[in-house]
C-alpha cells in the first residue's frame, strides 16, 4: 500500500488537490549529504542482488519516486533503465 500526501494545487488557484507520494517528500527534503548517503547505501545493497530483474524492477520503483535518484542508483549498480 502507498502512501500519499494530499496538499493545495498551486495551479491557477483552483481548489483542486495535488496527491504526492511520501517518499518524494522525504526525498525532496533530505540535503545533497543526506540524498548522498541514501543513494551509496541503496547501491551498496542492492549492488549485492544477482537478479538483474531484481535490480531493474527496484531501480524502476526508485525512478517513480525521482528520476535523478532512480538513473544514479541505476548508474551505480550498472542497470540500463528503458
Amino acid at each position: 500500500m502507498s502512501s500519499f500526501f494530499a496538499c493545495p494545487s498551486s495551479l491557477g488557484g483552483t481548489n483542486e488537490l495535488k496527491i504526492i507520494p511520501v517518499p518524494a517528500i522525504q526525498w525532496n527534503g533530505m540535503g545533497k549529504r543526506d540524498q548522498d548517503n541514501f543513494v551509496d547505501n541503496v547501491v551498496g545493497h542492492l549492488g549485492l542482488a544477482t537478479s538483474d530483474v531484481i535490480k531493474k524492477r527496484q531501480t524502476a520503483l526508485f525512478t517513480k519516486v525521482d528520476h535523478e535518484l532512480g538513473q544514479r542508483i541505476a548508474q551505480g549498480i550498472n542497470v540500463t533503465l528503458s
